[in-house]
């Protein structure tokens, strides 16, 4: 569920597919698609597990600065925006700024 030393990591893994053409797929997968902004990495576009991000969250809050496993590299984040399902409330996007 959660990564590294921290309860406050979460794990990414790296998509290929820049566009959301897929992002329905994934979704039913139990997957979030998200993009990670900042850094000398440029845009990073990744998916997370739904109910890792939920229950993180619940936990932490939307305010809280998240520490994202990406490749095997921990980069601190603030999330930028959460996009959610209309009716049901599931988060169904994620926009993650890397900090310093």
């Amino acid at each position: 569920m959660w990564g590294g030393n921290s309860m406050s990591e979460l794990i990414a893994n790296v998509r290929e597919i820049k566009k959301c053409h897929g992002c329905k797929e994934l979704r039913r997968m139990g997957k979030v698609p998200g993009v990670l902004y900042g850094g000398n990495m440029g845009e990073v576009y990744f998916t997370l597990e739904k109910n890792h991000l939920e229950k993180y969250m619940i936990r932490y809050g939307q305010y809280s600065v998240m520490n994202l496993n990406i490749n095997g590299k921990t980069v601190k984040t603030i999330i930028k925006e959460v996009q959610r399902h209309a009716t049901l409330n599931h988060i169904t996007h994620i926009d993650l700024q890397q900090i310093q």
